[in-house]
């Protein structure tokens, strides 16, 4: 009855409170938050200062996957059936950056970055004869090393010196664990042994972990924990359900929960405590700037604002066809 009540009160905030906005145009005041819609082959920009919504402020490649923050302000989208990334200025909505083509097929998952160079994991590459991860040089925007020997690359971070690359069950089921390479030869130092299907990883430097999401769609859910300094897993915490990529919020951590329709979201911290908070929608990415929580709804192409603090609906953006992967700009 509760998460009926939580559910009831979060709908008529959307229909009360959806913003709505055009674009592109001049981009709005303050910090940005920036997410690509995963069916419309689009980035929305929001600019809470103001209220300004920017749909459609770029044009990605086919099926985007991943969306990161460049430390030169440009943020990169990674295409999965374009087999390309994209670079776009937030403050120049409507432009291409640049854009850099990876192998055919090779199906580019996620991308991390250690300043110099953004590196790719291709799903697909080891299967069709091509790279598992393709290094850009951020310098000259041209791909300057391919990565080799590692099927269903998925994951991707960069922490202690070494790349941490996840593997899916496909197209290899056989393939399981999370693979330590060294970033300048590529070569496999080290397996860990994360879950079955672990789809992401994400590193945050304020506790120095690595988070590894995982789910074979069946409730089994988890968080793996990584400390990249040893390199080991220190902790596994089972959410059940399908946890998303996470994002930071105050000392703990807040992770979506797609593809289950169950509209909840996850809340844990690294020594294993979790709750599952009600939503009211499908909850895909997941984005904090201080109590605000700013969520991709997938099939219902929006995203939610909620007060953390209070769980409360604060109010609901329209975006384009399928909001995914979401972070926050700094301006």
């Amino acid at each position: 009855m509760k998460k009926l009540a939580v559910a009831l009160v979060i709908l008529l905030a959307v229909i009360s409170g959806c913003g709505s906005g055009t674009g592109p145009s001049d981009p709005g005041q303050g910090n940005c938050v920036a997410w690509f819609n995963g069916l419309g082959y689009t980035v929305d920009l929001y600019y809470p200062a103001d209220g300004t919504l920017l749909s459609g402020a770029f044009v990605t490649g086919e099926a985007p996957n991943d969306i990161v923050l460049l430390d030169d302000g440009l943020v990169a989208v990674v295409n999965s059936l374009s087999s390309s990334i994209t670079f776009f200025d937030p403050d120049q909505p409507g432009t291409i950056a640049a854009e850099i083509e990876l192998p055919v097929g090779s199906n580019p998952y996620c991308a991390c970055t250690d300043g110099s160079n953004l590196y790719v994991s291709c799903l697909m590459g080891e299967s069709t004869g091509g790279p598992c991860v393709c290094v850009i040089d951020l310098a000259t925007r041209q791909v300057t090393d391919e990565f080799r020997g590692l099927p269903n690359a998925s994951g991707i971070a960069i922490a202690s010196g070494r790349l941490f690359v996840s593997t899916q069950n496909y197209p290899d089921p056989s393939v399981r664990g999370t693979f330590v390479l060294d970033p300048g030869t590529g070569d496999i130092l080290d397996t860990l042994a994360t879950p079955a299907n672990t789809l992401t990883l994400r590193y945050f430097p304020e506790t120095g972990m690595i988070h590894a999401s995982s789910t074979t769609y069946q409730n089994d859910g988890a968080i793996t924990i990584i400390d990249p300094s040893i390199p080991a897993v220190t902790a596994t915490i089972s959410t059940g359900g399908n946890p998303g990529l996470p994002c930071r919020l105050g000392t703990g951590f807040v992770a979506g929960n797609p593809w289950t329709f169950t509209g909840s979201v996850f809340f844990y911290d690294e020594n294993g405590s979790v709750e599952t908070h009600a939503a009211g929608f499908d909850i895909s990415g997941v984005a904090a700037a201080g109590n605000t929580l700013f969520m991709t709804c997938f099939d219902s192409d929006i995203v939610l604002l909620m007060d953390a603090s209070t769980w409360s609906p604060i109010d609901t953006l329209q975006t384009g066809d399928g909001p995914q992967g979401i972070l926050i700009i700094p301006r």
